[in-house]
């Protein structure tokens, strides 16, 4: 039940970032709306706040998303040695 939750709150965030995103660029940009989206929610899973970070820095560069990412954790006390030791490597 925790997985299908933690799905839906992810699927919530992806249709959110879908709508702003959407509403900013207008229709003729569908296409990058969608991917930026996806991108968005897959990283951020149900965290809107760590999603309105990512939302300004996934169309730029993979140095700026991983900035972003880092900025988030250091936020919330994560280190780089706790996330290694639950399998993330860097990258």
């Amino acid at each position: 039940m925790r997985h299908f939750v933690k799905f839906l709150q992810a699927l919530l965030v992806l249709e959110s970032e879908t709508c702003s995103v959407s509403a900013k660029f207008g229709r003729e940009r569908l296409g990058e709306v969608n991917w930026k989206a996806a991108l968005i929610s897959s990283l951020a899973g149900s965290d809107q706040n760590l999603a309105r970070h990512l939302e300004g820095n996934v169309v730029r560069s993979n140095s700026q998303i991983t900035q972003c990412l880092k900025a988030a954790a250091e936020e919330r006390g994560v280190t780089a040695q706790q996330l290694k030791s639950e399998g993330i490597e860097e990258f």
